[in-house]
């Protein structure tokens, strides 16, 4: 897949995932998705998220991988290609890490 079409098709993934989410959460958390990205040959993506509050993060991140096959199959309704890859979800580390260096700077 070329790099052009692997960024707009992880960007789709990306937009779907989020409204999955909101469509199919029970609000106790609030669940942002960050990205989705692919491995080399597109077969399995990725997709980031973010969690608050902090300790609704495993539950959160339990969930959403229990629905990844209703999560594909809700892709594969919007999407035009009939193949999607295999997902799975994982917390955005390099968000939160990002978010903690942010609130030191401001403190000091």
């Amino acid at each position: 897949m070329t790099s052009v079409r692997s960024r707009r098709a992880e960007e789709t993934y990306r937009k779907l995932a989020a409204e999955f989410i909101e469509r199919e959460s029970d609000n106790t958390s609030l669940i942002t998705v960050t990205s989705a990205l692919f491995d080399g040959r597109a077969r399995r993506c990725v997709i980031r998220v973010t969690v608050l509050p902090d300790s609704e993060q495993e539950k959160a991140i339990a969930f959403l991988n229990r629905r990844q096959g209703d999560f594909a199959d809700f892709a594969r309704s919007r999407v035009r290609s009939g193949a999607v890859p295999m997902f799975s979800f994982t917390l955005d580390l390099g968000e939160k890490n990002r978010q903690k260096i942010d609130a030191l700077s401001q403190s000091s």
